[in-house]
């Protein structure tokens, strides 16, 4: 999900110019439009939601905070708005404020399966870490060993070093189409020292429910890349409205960074189809089928487009 696709309510011209201006990379551009439509429509709560989706990529996370919290002064029962205003918490460091939001926002919408999984990372990110409620006294940590007191990690034998070569293939699948601010989580947690080595137990498949722990087995340019990745296949989700073919090329970038995005995969194969290139797309559809062979909707779509040759 995009930054800017979650509030549709007051979505007007400026701010689709701002999401334009930050789809580009162009974050700071994008937030001053977004100031302008705020000083001239100060009731826009989208305005304010967009703005504080910014602050958040922009590591400004008590501003971003601040926003979504004036949304939900009118709003008091939007569980979407919670769940944003949890990550921004988590990403400033403010661990137990994130998990109330978190839990708010599953009290309001008890299906949303990534408040879920996101609660679980923050509380166990709580319980690794140790971290005293606010007000509570900290709890002593021990000393780290000196690095020269650590044994060097030797590769496991055989051990790839490609991209998910951590993971198994059903695993890669599991990881790769998740909401960007999933792994950007992660990566603070990492960044702050949580392994997430007690996440579950070791060993797991990996359904849904459990792609944090696997998530935790990968190294930061796995992350990043999974990110990329999936921002490029929400860019050509809205691209294909109005100009299929900047969506295949959206497509295929997504494709190219992650290799076993089956949505990515099957998604550039119907663009070409949709220009009519059912030779070109058939390989890119016979790929999404072999990374996801549990998905029925893959194969069937792999079977489709072969009988059309």
């Amino acid at each position: 999900m995009g930054i800017f696709s979650k509030w549709k309510e007051e979505d007007t011209e400026r701010l689709q110019r701002a999401k334009a201006l930050y789809d580009q990379g162009q974050k700071q551009a994008a937030l001053e439009i977004v100031n302008e439509e705020i000083r001239e429509n100060p009731k826009n709560l989208t305005a304010y939601n967009y703005r504080a989706s910014i602050y958040n990529r922009l590591h400004r996370y008590d501003e971003s905070v601040a926003d979504y919290t004036h949304v939900l002064e009118f709003k008091p029962k939007d569980a979407l708005t919670y769940y944003y205003r949890g990550n921004s918490y988590y990403m400033g460091d403010k661990y137990w404020e994130a998990v109330a939001d978190m839990k708010r926002s599953l009290a309001l919408d008890p299906t949303s399966q990534r408040a879920r999984d996101n609660l679980s990372i923050m509380e166990h990110y709580i319980a690794e870490k140790k971290i005293p409620p606010p007000g509570a006294a900290a709890a002593p940590q021990p000393a780290a060993p000196s690095p020269s007191s650590q044994p060097p990690v030797a590769p496991a034998p055989g051990a790839s070093v490609g991209f998910l070569a951590a993971l198994t293939p059903e695993q890669r699948t599991t990881v790769s189409n998740l909401d960007p601010e999933m792994y950007e989580m992660v990566l603070a947690a990492k960044q702050g020292g949580y392994t997430g080595v007690n996440f579950v137990s070791a060993g797991s498949s990996g359904p849904p429910a459990e792609a944090g722990t696997l998530l935790f087995k990968l190294d930061r340019t796995d992350l990043e890349r999974l990110a990329e990745s999936v921002r490029y296949t929400i860019r050509a989700d809205a691209a294909k409205q109005t100009d299929m073919r900047e969506a295949a090329r959206l497509y295929l970038k997504a494709a190219e960074l992650n290799p076993y995005d089956d949505v990515a995969l099957m998604s550039y194969a119907a663009a070409l189809v949709s220009q009519g290139k059912v030779r070109e797309a058939l390989p890119w559809a016979e790929k999404a089928a072999q990374v996801n062979p549990r998905s029925e909707r893959t194969r069937s779509n792999f079977e489709r487009l072969r009988r059309l040759l």
